[in-house]
């Protein structure tokens, strides 16, 4: 699947340091991953990236396309 970003995940991108890599990393191997509404949200903890906090993405799939709607880091890490 394609992944596209909206403007507001690419403003969190280039906020909190964060690169194409890290979105796919998180995506496909997360530690948390949960459905609110029609947004997917997955959590995952980046070996030495970001300090040792997760990071965590909130997306939805159309069609073909995997849209990014908002990524950043955590400061606390709950388990659901």
């Amino acid at each position: 699947m394609k992944i596209k970003y909206t403007r507001h995940a690419r403003g969190r991108m280039r906020l909190y340091k964060i690169n194409h890599e890290d979105i796919k990393k998180v995506i496909e191997n997360p530690d948390i991953t949960y459905q609110e509404n029609v947004y997917t949200i997955s959590i995952c903890k980046l070996s030495d990236n970001f300090k040792g906090f997760p990071l965590k993405v909130i997306y939805t799939i159309e069609n073909e396309y995997i849209i990014i709607i908002s990524t950043y880091q955590l400061k606390k890490f709950h388990r659901r």
